[in-house]
């Protein structure tokens, strides 16, 4: 995780491996990206912006052939 602040701003750069293994169990769900951004969301931070950038298809699960 890369932490910077630029105009005001704090950013994290994390990588989607360590989320999937941190909140999806090793599996590529999107679910693991949601819990992921929930839990930086907190009464004391509120999260403004999310950016995801990066190669991705609708069927992340490959159940079209």
């Amino acid at each position: 995780m890369i932490i910077r602040q630029k105009n005001n701003y704090n950013v994290q750069i994390v990588d989607t491996d360590r989320i999937y293994n941190e909140f999806g169990s090793g599996s590529r769900d999107l679910t693991a990206i949601r819990d992921f951004v929930s839990k930086l969301n907190t009464p004391l931070g509120t999260l403004k912006y999310v950016f995801i950038l990066g190669d991705t298809s609708y069927d992340f699960k490959q159940n079209i052939e």
